[in-house]
């Protein structure tokens, strides 16, 4: 078995694994063989003389082969290729084609993340493009890699009659080196329960066009398509239509349509606010061809295109009659979707859901000119909020400025300036971070108020509140413990009991609570940048903006630096000078003469007073 394998492994080292463009059948072909340079050989016969098996899906039974074989329509399926135990497949070719006229040219696909597979309507073999015939799909191998297993995406949108031609190349050179087998599938409707109308089309209100929350009441908003109730306008250019629903109903029927040319995609957004990054989204793609995966549910993760992606197989669950279509008349995105699915935002039968609606600038998935948020709750026919996405987009960069501001500017600054004791001026400071802070905290509130939110769901505004809380206590130590180091210090000085003590002045005990709140601010400035941080990132999430987040950071780390340059000088300074014992000293013995030259009166008040601007100077 191993020698026999020894052409292959040889050619696996030297065949080049570049995006799997040298690998692969040179052509889309119907029946045996799989043309190529490193694969040719004689057909061995069916499957079956290998005991190789093709699964659908978890089925336990194996497809037959000469007889029909019924699977659903308009469910995505997986196709597995199982091979017995001891061979491998070295190469595959699977072509889907219908025998009932249908197109068949999004049957097959590649799984998603299978890079040992490739195909659809086209792909490279060997430096040359390979495309199918109109109608027809396939997938081939990528690689020459040894696969226990095979296995590709299986779909069709309608009821259908499919060949599924399975090619598998097991042994090269020699003969037989492949197997092939045609199978004959049936696709069939399933049994589908619809949303269909629960209530009459009544007259009601209608969103009004303009990026406001208020509803604004219009004599009707019946819908103009026979199969949908109630309809609104989005926009100048797009209609929503649907169907009401009940308690008990498990699925909904949505129909978004533009005047224009371009692909069309609408979303459950997972809050209020309507935000793009965690909803999920139906998207339609005009020129791609209707299947299990278009119009396709998908995932958004950032605001950029590789964080829009198709959801797995087992997620793309879509029912009959989902499709996208284009004519002279615009665009139409029509679904048919389950209100609750496993680990998706829900929909409520009954009770306000959040949708938002795109538009693109043509057909291909990218960048949307046209967009929205409204709220609706489906079983309450034309009661409909409608809202912009840059409704409160001033009033949080008002936030945002105001706390830039507090903790960027003023509070490092503040700092700076305690250490180089310019104390009134860090006052002042102190004062505009705790003004700049509350006003940027008031309006935060009035904002999430505005906009209907939890004013603590998610990581920023939960550690902003605590942080302020922190900020308070801080100022409030600070206040007092200033005061009460000045006026024990002076009370001690003009008692003359620093005298008896020399040795043991207070001034230490100054010096420890500087410290201490020299810890304290700075703790804050650093837990001010991490809550800046979490406000950038919800932020750009969303409004899709790109501002970095690690810009506090950088901010504080700058204002660090400038500090301890200017501890460095004072440390300096001090060197230079003489020890605080002697200052103090040299202060009592200027006080002590003070008192001797000057007699009663204004002159003995002046120097006291003097003194004690000197003596507070140097507590502070």
């Amino acid at each position: 078995m191993f020698f026999g394998r020894i052409p292959f492994l040889a050619l696996s080292i030297f065949v080049p694994k570049v995006s799997g463009t040298f690998e692969g059948s040179l052509t889309c072909h119907t029946g045996e063989d799989i043309p190529g340079p490193t694969h040719s050989g004689q057909s061995g016969g069916l499957l079956s003389v290998k005991s190789i098996e093709v699964y659908i899906d978890n089925n336990t039974e194996p497809l037959l082969e000469n007889e029909v074989n019924v699977i659903d329509a308009a469910v995505p399926h997986t196709v597995t290729v199982r091979l017995p135990e001891g061979e491998n497949a070295i190469g595959h070719y699977l072509r889907a084609s219908s025998s009932s006229g249908h197109d068949a040219s999004g049957a097959l696909r590649p799984v998603p993340g299978d890079a040992d597979t490739k195909g659809g309507t086209s792909w490279d073999s060997y430096g040359r493009p390979v495309n199918c015939d109109e109608g027809v799909s396939a997938v081939t191998q990528s690689f020459i890699t040894p696969l226990q297993e095979v296995n590709a995406q299986l779909f069709m949108s309608e009821e259908a009659d499919v060949n599924l031609e399975i090619n598998i190349m097991i042994k090269w050179p020699g003969n037989p080196s492949f197997y092939y087998t045609n199978f004959q599938i049936n696709f069939q409707a399933p049994e589908i329960p619809v949303a269909s109308p629960s209530s009459s089309p009544t007259s009601s209100q209608v969103p009004s066009l303009s990026p406001t929350s208020d509803i604004v009441t219009t004599t009707t908003c019946v819908s103009d398509v026979d199969e949908y109730e109630f309809m609104y306008s989005l926009s100048n250019e797009v209609t929503f239509y649907w169907n009401s629903t009940t308690a008990d109903s498990e699925y909904m029927v949505g129909r978004v349509h533009t005047s224009k040319k371009a692909y069309v995609s609408w979303a459950v957004a997972p809050d209020r606010r309507g935000r793009m990054v965690g909803s999920e989204a139906i998207v339609g793609l005009p020129e791609l061809p209707n299947t299990y995966s278009n119009p396709g549910k998908y995932h958004m993760v950032n605001y950029f295109l590789d964080g829009t992606y198709l959801m797995d197989d087992s997620q793309q669950t879509l029912m009959e009659g989902s499709q996208i279509s284009q004519d002279d008349s615009g665009t139409t995105l029509s679904f048919v979707k389950k209100l609750v699915e496993v680990g998706e935002v829900p929909i409520l039968p009954v009770g306000e859901n959040t949708f938002s609606w795109a538009i693109g600038a043509n057909n291909d998935l990218n960048w949307h000119p046209d967009y929205g948020v409204f709220h609706l709750d489906l079983s309450a026919g034309c009661n409909v909020a409608q809202q912009g996405l840059s409704d409160h987009k001033a009033n949080w960069k008002l936030h945002g400025l105001l706390m830039v501001i507090a903790w960027c500017g003023a509070a490092p600054l503040a700092l700076i300036a305690a250490q180089m004791k310019f104390w009134r001026v860090s006052s002042n400071l102190n004062f505009l971070c705790f003004l700049c802070t509350t006003i940027a905290i008031g309006v935060a509130h009035n904002t999430v108020n505005e906009e209907g939110m939890d004013h603590f769901e998610g990581t920023h505004p939960i550690s902003g509140l605590v942080v302020f809380v922190f900020y308070m206590f801080h100022l409030a130590l600070e206040i007092v413990v200033a005061r009460n180091i000045n006026k024990r210090n002076l009370q001690e000085y003009e008692s003359n009991e620093v005298q008896k003590n020399v040795d043991k002045p207070v001034r230490i005990e100054t010096s420890l609570w500087h410290f201490f709140l020299y810890i304290s601010r700075s703790t804050l400035l650093i837990f001010c940048a991490i809550v800046m941080y979490f406000g950038l990132e919800t932020y750009n999430d969303h409004y899709g903006e790109n501002i970095s987040k690690e810009l506090p950071f950088f901010i504080t780390l700058a204002w660090a630096f400038v500090w301890v340059i200017t501890k460095i000088f004072a440390c300096y300074d001090m060197y230079q000078s003489t020890t605080d014992e002697d200052n103090i000293l040299q202060v009592t013995n200027i006080y002590q003469e003070s008192l001797h030259r000057s007699g009663p009166g204004v002159r003995k008040e002046e120097k006291r007073r003097e003194m004690h601007v000197e003596v507070e100077n140097m507590s502070l």
